[in-house]
């Protein structure tokens, strides 16, 4: 099955992220997360529902929703 997953994020949390990515790529090989079927890909406009400046959405395969 496939989810579409939109996230937000603030600036320092991104930068977080982003010096753990090696982290998270190895358990994605793992198996230990989920495969993309489409990666993170940022969203550029102002959404209502959202509070963080770093807005984006990805799409999962996986039968387990959580």
């Amino acid at each position: 099955m496939k989810y579409l997953v939109f996230d937000e994020i603030s600036k320092a949390d991104w930068d977080k992220v982003v010096a753990n990515i090696d982290v998270h790529n190895e358990e994605r090989k793992k198996g230990n997360l989920p495969p993309y079927v489409i990666a993170d890909h940022i969203l550029h406009g102002d959404l209502p529902q959202f509070t963080q400046p770093i807005r984006s959405f990805k799409i999962y395969d996986t039968d387990d929703p959580q």
